[in-house]
This record gives C-alpha cells, structure tokens and sequence, in this order.
C-alpha cells in the first residue's frame, strides 16, 4: 500500500517539472529584443539569422560554432587559446548581433534556422561566408 501523502508530494514535484521544463522551452525561444516590432514569421526568422550571422567577424564565428556545441567559455577559450574575458566579450557581441538575450536563444535561434533553412526560398548569399551547416553541426573545418 503505498502513502497517499508520498503519491501527493510526488504529484506535485512532476507538476513542478513540467513546469519548469516548460519555463525553460519558453526562455529558448529566439525573440526580439525589441517586442512593440511585430512577430517574425518563419521565413523571416530564417532569412533574419542569416543576415545577422553574416555580420559575425572571424573571431565571433569560431566562438559561435563552439557555443552552439554547448562549450562553457572556459573551454572555448582553451581551444582558441585567448583569455575567458576575450571570449566573454565576443558572446556578448555575438548575442547582440543576433538579438538574443541568452546562449540558450542563440543556440535554439540556430537550430530553428537549420530546421526551417530548407523551406526558406533563398538564404541570402553572405550566409554562405558563415558556412551555416559547418556551424551548426560543428564541422567549422579549423
């Protein structure tokens, strides 16, 4: 026979988490800095991270790639071999240029590009210089 107080408090602790993960999948969705502009639509949200990463110098792009693969900044500055506070700096612009708030928003602002790049009608030619697929899969090639 089991508790009706322990099935309660179980209850409550999957209420919790649901959500929380719910919070959470919120909190990941790219949006716009600015919220009186008007909602994107899909095709715009592809062409708008195109546009924006292309923007990315060269150094902004190896600290993406790196970011979309989840590497805390400690780690990604190990690797390019710059200090944790060059680093700090190339996210922050990183975020800024995609008008995000968070790494979470960027890297969920990638993959909502790579999910719809396919059915956008044409990604303009400067994201071509990003290599989207390179940078979302990890396979930058350096």
């Amino acid at each position: 026979m089991v508790d009706t107080a322990a099935q309660t408090q179980a209850g409550r602790f999957f209420d919790q988490a649901d959500k929380f993960m719910n919070a959470v999948m919120v909190a990941a969705e790219p949006c716009q800095m600015n919220p009186s502009k008007s909602i994107r639509t899909e095709a715009s949200s592809c062409d708008a991270f195109a546009e924006r990463a292309a923007s990315f110098t060269e150094a902004q792009q190896r600290v993406f790639e790196l970011l979309v693969m989840g590497l805390p900044n400690k780690l990604i500055a190990y690797k390019i071999g710059v200090s944790e506070a060059t680093i700090k700096a190339h996210v922050s612009a990183v975020l800024r240029k995609l008008q995000v708030r968070c790494r979470a928003q960027a890297i969920s602002f990638s993959f909502a590009f790579e999910r719809t790049k396919n059915r956008c009608p044409a990604v303009p030619a400067a994201a071509g210089r990003l290599g989207a697929e390179s940078v979302l899969l990890g396979t930058g090639g350096r």
